[in-house]
């Protein structure tokens, strides 16, 4: 009879330490699921987000091009909660003579319910931020993290001393041409000099005991010694009528006096008329010209301007009728698609520093009401 008690006890233990171990198996490999989860997770929420911000900015810039007005929403937040549901799953089977069989095994059930919060970009303060003029210095900030200064000036600058940057352009499409020819001329030997090492941008101050600007930083843009001996600081000193042979020459954010030789103003462009301004390099249906859906630009005379010879260095959007298969990004609008090609490095470029541009002029706007609060999954 002891012999058959222990017979008995031997079985029962194992089956019991299956159970066991089965348990400790399925609630240890909960302790990894957090981190996978972050893993498995956090990148596709960034690459959706990341990709419909460029989507709206994009279909904002071709909702100016017919006229249309903007709309900026905002992802404010991402919220998701996981759902494990753990269980175990038996099963025995009696065999007679033979030993009993009892299998057990882990089971269970994941589930992910997400939650995304979108707010409106609207309300007085945004409005104001959106049509203020650029500061000097973010075209400085910009300048100084390493972006072609012929990119940042033909983006943001309206005006440099008497040389326009098409400054009608930084609205509705104008239904005569632009003047732009000598402004491209002058960002051109900026960005000649700038490669170069023949041009210096920045914020300064005074000499201690200067009469002018005593105790007041300011910008200042100096043509460095192997700069001076170059045909470019040459013309470029000339374009700006500009007194030759200076160490340095101060910046404005405003209109300079004839009079003044040695001071270079410039006008700035708001974020809302940079937006404007790359939407005249959307390239819409000829059926929505034919249907005067847009504005047609004509030279003086009579001819069709083409926008390409002002901003087709900067950004060019196409259109088609059927999905693109190559594009950075796309958007539908009007039953077309809008694009920019995933080759075209120059608009690719242009776009990253408008995104950037639109979180400086935006900064830490709060939003207004409605928040919209949508659960996804279910």
């Amino acid at each position: 009879m002891q012999r058959g008690g222990e017979k008995n006890s031997t079985q029962r233990w194992p089956r019991a330490g299956l159970l066991l171990g089965a348990a400790v198996f399925l609630f240890s490999g909960c302790a990894y699921f957090g981190p996978d989860t972050v893993h498995g997770n956090r990148n596709p929420y960034n690459i959706a987000i990341q990709k419909t911000s460029e989507e709206q900015m994009l279909l904002n810039l071709v909702r100016l091009k017919y006229r249309d007005t903007p709309f900026f929403l905002e992802v404010s937040s991402v919220a998701t909660q996981f759902t494990y549901n753990a269980g175990l799953a038996g099963a025995f089977t009696h065999g007679g003579d033979i030993s009993n069989i009892f299998e057990i095994g882990p089971g269970g059930e994941y589930e992910e319910n997400p939650t995304v919060t979108y707010s409106p970009l609207q309300g007085e303060q945004f409005v104001k931020r959106l049509l203020s003029p650029i500061s000097l210095e973010t075209l400085l900030l910009l300048y100084n993290s390493g972006w072609s200064v012929e990119r940042v000036f033909e983006l943001c600058a309206q005006r440099i001393n008497n040389i326009r940057n098409a400054p009608r352009a930084a609205g509705p499409t104008p239904a005569t041409a632009p003047q732009y020819k000598t402004f491209k001329r002058l960002t051109d030997l900026m960005r000649n000099l700038q490669i170069k090492d023949g041009l210096d941008i920045r914020l300064e101050h005074p000499a201690p005991g200067a009469a002018e600007h005593q105790g007041s930083s300011r910008i200042v843009m100096r043509l460095a010694e192997q700069g001076e001996a170059l045909p470019e600081s040459r013309e470029l000193v000339k374009l700006l009528g500009l007194l030759p042979d200076k160490p340095f020459y101060v910046v404005h954010g405003h209109t300079i006096r004839p009079d003044r030789h040695d001071h270079i103003g410039i006008q700035t462009r708001s974020l809302m008329g940079v937006l404007y301004y790359l939407s005249q390099g959307v390239k819409v249906p000829p059926a929505d010209i034919e249907a005067g859906k847009v504005t047609v630009t004509h030279t003086a005379d009579g001819g069709v301007f083409d926008w390409d010879l002002v901003t087709g260095d900067l950004l060019r959007v196409h259109s088609q009728t059927a999905k693109p298969d190559k594009a950075a990004v796309s958007v539908e609008y009007r039953g077309h698609w809008f694009y920019i090609a995933d080759s075209d490095l120059t608009s690719k470029t242009t776009f990253s520093l408008l995104h950037h541009l639109f979180a400086l002029q935006s900064g830490d706007v709060q939003s207004t009401q409605p928040i919209y609060t949508l659960p996804l999954g279910g």
